[in-house]
């Protein structure tokens, strides 16, 4: 094997490493991105939880006490 060869051999492994390199850096901002998101969606999916029950008993006890008043 002369020098050239060599070195072109040593830049293709150079090229295929830092292309492999890339795509995981890529993989790993979309995995981050991915659970930024669900982590916001099940925070959003608890306020939303959490004002629905903070909300029913209130509504529940006044409906059915309109409810009573007007069948009578």
């Amino acid at each position: 094997m002369d020098q050239n060869s060599d070195i072109e051999a040593w830049r293709r492994v150079h090229r295929k490493l830092t292309l492999a390199l890339i795509q995981s850096r890529d993989n790993i901002a979309a995995e981050l991105a991915k659970r930024r998101y669900l982590l916001e969606e099940m925070n959003r999916c608890k306020m939303q939880i959490h004002s629905q029950k903070s909300s029913t008993p209130g509504n529940s006890g006044g409906a059915k006490a309109k409810r009573k008043g007007s069948v009578l």
